[in-house]
């Protein structure tokens, strides 16, 4: 078994040594601090090594935007392994940024990379779907205090792939956060937009304006771990934050953070039927 600082490391050199091929069977993915993975599968994609990336069913691109990698979603998958055409990892770790916490075991005997080469065959990619790609659409919209803000968001996500619309405001006049939080909110109940992010200047009156839209739920974040936590308890499809506390540079880490982190089911799936009682009650 390998040392818990090991287990990125075991990652990164599996893939360097690659000569045609690496598989990546991870659920979740949240490539945040994995630079040196990021640097050897960009590297590897230009040496014409083709790398298959299998996550979990619904998972798609989440948190492995611009890689040049073919995609396969795979119902209920909870494997973590990782193989070339010689080489072979397994762990109980996802690539996410904590994978220090977990183990991981280099397999090196012929036979047991047989073994795993044939789970794999049989288990995972005989039913597993190539993902198409549809990128994700996220609509944005605040008040006078979210103008620069919003635009900075907007530009970085357009960067990114992500389907933009920009519900306004887009001018310096003091204008009502209601005006925005519900025409953003309305898109998004209605699936025309897959997720949105308000902004006003405390970030407290537009989401209470977006909650009052059946089927919002808006979370009002401040940090990274509040805005993770968001999606991954509470399925929130709406960021807000307020403009006057949270600086620019923070601002596009939460919108990326919220926009990759998927939602953790298990226990919170009743929890969030209860939250839509209320709403019908």
């Amino acid at each position: 078994m390998l040392a818990p600082w090991q287990n990125i490391e075991a990652v990164v050199a599996l893939v360097e040594n690659a000569k045609s091929f690496v598989v990546i069977v991870s659920p979740f993915n949240d490539l945040s601090g994995w630079d040196e993975l990021i640097s050897a599968i960009n590297s590897a994609t230009k040496r014409k090594i083709e790398i298959s990336w299998y996550v979990r069913k619904g998972e798609g691109q989440k948190g492995i935007e611009g890689l040049d990698v073919k995609i396969y979603e795979v119902p209920l998958l909870h494997a973590k392994m990782f193989f070339n055409e010689s080489e072979a990892v397994i762990g109980s770790f996802n690539l996410t940024n904590q994978p220090n916490l977990n183990w991981a075991y280099v397999l090196s005997s012929r036979s047991a990379y047989k073994e795993l080469n044939d789970f794999f065959e049989q288990y995972i990619r005989l039913i597993s779907i190539p993902f198409e790609y549809k990128p994700l659409r996220v609509a944005l919209g605040g008040d006078l205090p979210a103008v620069a803000v919003k635009k900075e968001i907007a530009e970085m996500l357009t960067e990114k792939g992500y389907s933009i619309k920009d519900f306004g405001s887009c001018s310096n006049e003091v204008v009502d956060y209601p005006d925005f939080a519900g025409p953003v909110g309305k898109a998004v109940a209605s699936g025309e937009y897959d997720y949105g992010i308000l902004i006003c200047g405390s970030g407290v009156g537009i989401s209470i304006a977006a909650n009052k839209v059946k089927g919002i739920r808006a979370a009002l974040c401040w940090n990274i771990e509040i805005t993770k936590l968001a999606r991954q308890h509470n399925n929130a499809n709406i960021l807000c934050f307020g403009a006057r506390f949270i600086a620019p540079f923070l601002a596009k880490e939460m919108a990326n953070a919220f926009l990759s982190t998927p939602f953790d089911e298990g226990v919170h799936v009743q929890r969030l039927k209860k939250v839509s009682g209320i709403e019908d009650a």
